[in-house]
């Protein structure tokens, strides 16, 4: 791997080329690209701390409880919120369907070898317009599954526009499936790890990566905020910006030193947690020993990126409003910012319980949450289904 020092400095000498380079503090240099912005952040210059609050974010936050039985209990799940539906993926038991007061509807998605389930390893995507949901299955490579939210019926296979095993799959604004592969493919050209097509399987257009840049598709995903979606490179230090056919920097990770080799004591790995309108919250791992039989040992760093102000921070605590608590950086990651507009964190019902002795107990706990918080937990029991706290971006 080459060393981060030599692929910050040539994006460094390209930008100044053909970009302005904005006034800022010395945490970030904002690089203007045309409408683009990039930033390249010197962690090592990050001093202060900055805690927010979630309504900094979004506000309009309800309580919905999801229905406890048998056939839909659930334990560390995935949710999804759409307009009318939640969905939850459940280990070893497929995709849960909720309306949104909580009662279930389906078992959606069931785990199997069958046609219409999946086996290994998943991800997904929502069409909320044509309400379909698209399912990625590591072991049928060769087309993704889709599902009417309505009717819960399995409508077929989708085409893959190039057969392989996917990392990742997202809904563009213009109605089409981008697609990330977990290895490239054989029919694509060498340096193209990104594709869109339609929904008959027909290729659109292929993203290039930059010259010279190698990338381990199993290192890279697709962030998932709002247009013009990120590319994440774990281990090169850069979040791209997917433009078209091609791949800009949007944020480059300056750790004021050489990042030594994946799997080597000291390596850093930048990892997104969220982006809004203003804010990316980022963190790094800081591998503290090698790697062996598998395992890891590390520390982690918490960071927000002021977008407008062209600033970074060591992230603080997060006020949550609905439930009067702080959440810490590392809990943090759980409030999940959706593309679709939505922020969602879930509850086991036992921390919830928990949470809510504490919140009234406080006089400084205000209207009108306090009474929702209140009502959620009227007769909930600790061993209840999860309870989903929903709200929307500003």
């Amino acid at each position: 791997m080459k060393s981060s020092t030599k692929y910050i400095g040539a994006f460094v000498f390209f930008a100044f080329l053909f970009a302005f380079i904005q006034p800022g503090d010395e945490t970030v240099n904002v690089i203007q690209h045309g409408k683009d912005k990039e930033y390249l952040i010197h962690l090592k210059k990050v001093k202060d701390s900055l805690s927010l609050k979630l309504s900094d974010f979004a506000s309009d936050f309800k309580f919905i409880r999801l229905e406890t039985k048998k056939e839909c209990l659930l334990g560390d799940a995935k949710f999804y919120v759409t307009g009318d539906y939640i969905l939850a993926e459940q280990p070893n038991q497929g995709i849960l369907q909720f309306n949104m007061d909580g009662r279930f509807i389906r078992n959606l998605v069931r785990v199997g070898k069958g046609p219409a389930e999946y086996f290994t390893m998943s991800n997904w995507v929502v069409d909320e317009n044509n309400q379909i949901l698209y399912l990625n299955d590591y072991a049928k490579p060769g087309y993704f599954l889709h599902f009417d939210l309505k009717s819960g019926k399995y409508i077929g296979n989708l085409k893959k526009a190039f057969p392989g095993m996917s990392a990742s799959v997202m809904l563009t604004d213009d109605n089409n499936l981008m697609v990330s592969p977990a290895v490239p493919s054989k029919n694509t050209d060498e340096n193209c790890y990104l594709y869109v097509q339609d929904f008959s399987g027909n290729l659109i257009r292929k993203i290039i990566s930059p010259a010279g840049l190698s990338v381990e598709p199993q290192s890279a995903t697709l962030f998932n905020g709002k247009e013009p979606f990120r590319y994440h490179l774990r281990d090169r230090d850069t979040l791209f910006t997917i433009q078209k056919t091609q791949l800009i920097p949007f944020m480059i990770f300056d750790h004021g030193e050489a990042n030594p080799a994946r799997g080597i004591a000291g390596h850093k790995s930048m990892w997104l947690n969220f982006e809004t309108t203003d804010w990316v919250a980022f963190y790094n791992f800081y591998l503290t020993s090698n790697i062996t039989s598998g395992s890891t040992t590390g520390d982690l760093v918490h960071y927000f990126l002021d977008k407008k102000a062209g600033r970074a921070y060591k992230q603080g605590r997060i006020y949550f409003n609905p439930t009067h608590e702080y959440i810490t950086p590392f809990n943090s990651q759980y409030i999940v910012f959706q593309k679709n507009g939505i922020i969602q964190k879930d509850y086991q019902a036992i921390d919830l319980l928990e949470q809510t002795k504490k919140a009234l107990a406080d006089p400084k706990f205000s209207e009108p949450y306090r009474t929702q918080l209140k009502v959620a937990v009227s007769n909930l029991r600790q061993d209840d289904n999860p309870v989903m706290v929903i709200g929307r971006y500003k």
